[in-house]
Order: structure tokens, then C-alpha cells, then sequence
């Protein structure tokens, strides 16, 4: 969703060119050293706000929904007046690996489909831009050999991982709208008290921030409390922020 923001605004819904690091995914705690508790990770629906210059400016609504041997994200997000993604990411509820994503995101003019899977060290996607009558596609088939993870996976993870507050660690971050990989730092940065419209909560403030490559940097402000629900974001050069309203 965060990702997908950057790219309306800056890209017109454009079908970015695909390039191909070789990578390779081991779940979520192999790759950020986090524990996950899986006990958390029960059905739930968190809605936000998007606003630029405290004026509303979109929504965001991501949903978990466990299903026998598989995790489910939803996330629906509307740039008011612009542009609507939905988009699907399933995970594999051992190993919480990714193994696909669906996405629609669609303006007045164009909409893009994503469709990404994964299985051990092979990744292959395929992407759709349709334009009125013209549509220009770009297919992924790559074997990869780093760790890294979806964007996704990480945003939706994230609330049932334990983190300390000198953590720190880089690693490579899939983006569903560019297909590109990049390098990125999540980084625990202190403690912070936010006031957001579903009220006010301690909080982690964490960085996530790109080290090398294109992308977007956030600061992830999560319920100190496990499960750590994402509470607001900012999302860096864009004056954009993101906050809970349920």
C-alpha cells in the first residue's frame, strides 16, 4: 500500500521497468531475526486515514485473515479521487514465507494487475498495464539466492514480532507495484507517545529506510504493547501520513 502511493504521485501509474537482483527468501524471522507470535495472528480489520497537510487525502483498510495452513492479507487503499489498489498476499502460516500476491490498482485512465508467486528459490511474476485499448506486460522468472522478503509480509508481520529497542538489521525488500527489489534498514529508533483519531498510545518508533536502490522510506509507529498494531506512518518526501481511525 505505502509503495503503491509513492508510485501514483510520482509515476502516473506507469509500468516501472522490472530489474532482477538474485535473491532468496527463508520466512520472515530467518530473514529479520525476529520471533513471531503466532498466537496473535488471529482475524482481524484495521482501517486508517491518509492526509497530507492534516487534510484527508485517502483510506487504507488492511485485513488478516488465517486459514488452516495459510495466512491472508487484504489491503484496500484509496487515493481520494485518484486511484484504488487491492491487493491479496498469502503466506504460508509455518514458515510464514510468501508464496503469492494478486493485485488490481486502477485510476481513470489505466490499471495495473500484478500476479507474484513464490516457491523456495524461485520467483516468478507477471505485470499488466492496460491503457484504453493498449496494454503493456512485463514477466518476472528469476532463481534467487539472498534473503529478502515482500513488503507486504513485512508490514503485515510486523505487529506480532518481538522487537527490542536496539534492533537493527538490513535486508532486501520486494516491492509488489515495481517489482524491484531494494535494499532496505528496519531500524527500532526509541519510544514515543502518538495522538491518532482511534486515540492515544505508547508506541515504538521505527524506521525503515532505504539503503540502496528505489523506494519508499517510512516511520512505523506500532502499539508498544504486543500485538504491536500499526498506530501511523509518515511517508518520507511526500508530507503523507497514515493513521489508525479503528
Amino acid at each position: 500500500m505505502l509503495k503503491i502511493i509513492r508510485n501514483v504521485i510520482l509515476c502516473g501509474v506507469v509500468l516501472c521497468p522490472v530489474v532482477i537482483q538474485a535473491q532468496s527468501s527463508q520466512g520472515f524471522e530467518k530473514v529479520t531475526g525476529l520471533k513471531v507470535y503466532r498466537k496473535y495472528i488471529t482475524a482481524r480489520k484495521d482501517s486508517f486515514i491518509m492526509k497530507v497537510a492534516h487534510k484527508k487525502t485517502g483510506s487504507w483498510q488492511w485485513t488478516v485473515q488465517p486459514q488452516g495452513k495459510q495466512v491472508i492479507f487484504n489491503d484496500v487503499s484509496i487515493l481520494d479521487g485518484k486511484v484504488r489498489e487491492d491487493a491479496e498476499v498469502i503466506l504460508q502460516a509455518a514458515s510464514l514465507e510468501m508464496t503469492q500476491m494478486n493485485m488490481v490498482l486502477k485510476s481513470a485512465k489505466s490499471t495495473l494487475k500484478a500476479k507474484v508467486k513464490a516457491k523456495g528459490i524461485h520467483l516468478w511474476a507477471k505485470y499488466a498495464l492496460t491503457q484504453g485499448d493498449k496494454e503493456r506486460q512485463q514477466t518476472i522468472d528469476t532463481t534467487l539466492h539472498h534473503h529478502w522478503l515482500a513488503r507486504p509480509t513485512l508490514f503485515g508481520l510486523l505487529p506480532f514480532a518481538d522487537f527490542k529497542p536496539s534492533y537493527s538489521r538490513r535486508f532486501f525488500v520486494f516491492g509488489l507495484t515495481s517489482g524491484k527489489f531494494t535494499l532496505m534498514k528496519l531500524e527500532v529508533l526509541g519510544t514515543t507517545k502518538v495522538t491518532v483519531p482511534a486515540g492515544t498510545f505508547d508506541t515504538y518508533k521505527v524506521a525503515l529506510k532505504v539503503v540502496k536502490g528505489s523506494g519508499v522510506s517510512n516511520i512505523l509507529y506500532l502499539r508498544k504493547k504486543l500485538p504491536h498494531f500499526i498506530i501511523k506512518v509518515d511517508v518520507e518526501g511526500s508530507g503523507m501520513t497514515i493513521e489508525k481511525v479503528e
